[in-house]
């Protein structure tokens, strides 16, 4: 916790993307008249609102994106989700875009669960390709846990894609992910690292799909008014000219002084 303590007084301004990392900082020396939250932005244009109507008749996809460490809890979708399909009698397919040093264990956890053929790794993937992997899923999963190391994530950017795309999308409760993700509004929560709360808001978010379009709607407002990149761009440029300005002169301060020197 003392790791900033030398860089607190050497900048005029600090940015984090999130109130829930701000507020970290704070906790750990961070003056808190120094600290803006600035999200990071997304290219909307390159993310067009095409909703989803209604999940497939056939194999539900599911889909995860990040790097495979623990800190991204694929380990607990993959339970999860096995879960929900017994019980459910559902099929489903699940994709996995990222690489790490999890996959062979990852791997190794979709055979033991029952999804050996219902799981692709692909790798890492451009960012064009992770927006058509949206398009293609009915339900984007983001099940971010806090490591035994003390990581967070913070907004998921992955997660703001999905939904600006539109697709239903369940994230945990962690880090920054609860300021995007508003329960039962533009998404669903769960607690994080809990395989019961992951099946149940699978299951849950399935049988909402009457409420899909206007769910999708307000997902796809709360990415434009907040994480636009016009929007967060401007409130960088914001911060940089707060310390930019010189401080307002307090009354008096060129009382003595001569025309010129004033």
């Amino acid at each position: 916790e003392h790791l900033y303590d030398h860089i607190w007084p050497e900048a005029d301004a600090f940015i984090s993307n999130s109130e829930y990392f701000r507020q970290r900082a704070i906790a750990i020396g961070c003056p808190e008249d120094r600290i803006s939250v600035v999200g990071s932005g997304l290219r909307l244009e390159s993310f067009p609102f095409q909703p989803i109507r209604a999940a497939s008749t056939g194999d539900i996809r599911f889909l995860m994106v990040g790097r495979l460490i623990e800190r991204k809890g694929f380990h607990i979708a993959l339970a999860a989700l096995a879960r929900y399909s017994r019980a459910s009698g559902r099929s489903i397919h699940i994709d996995i875009v990222g690489d790490g040093p999890m996959r062979a264990e990852l791997e190794q956890l979709a055979g033991e669960c029952g999804l050996r053929d219902a799981v692709t790794f692909h790798g890492a993937q451009s960012h064009k390709a992770i927006a058509d992997f949206i398009r293609q899923c009915d339900v984007f999963l983001a099940p971010s846990m806090t490591c035994a190391k003390g990581s967070q994530d913070g907004p998921v950017n992955t997660l703001k894609e999905a939904m600006a795309i539109g697709r239903p999308v369940i994230g945990s409760r962690h880090g920054g992910i609860s300021e995007l993700v508003i329960d039962g509004e533009t998404g669903l929560l769960c607690e994080e690292g809990n395989i019961d709360a992951l099946e149940q808001a699978v299951d849950r978010i399935l049988g909402m799909q009457a409420g899909w379009p206007q769910m999708l709607a307000k997902a796809r407002e709360v990415v434009e008014t907040t994480y636009a990149l016009s929007r967060t761009t401007d409130d960088l440029i914001g911060v940089y000219n707060s310390i930019l300005e010189p401080p307002s002169p307090s009354p008096g301060d060129s009382a003595g002084l001569s025309k010129e020197a004033a």
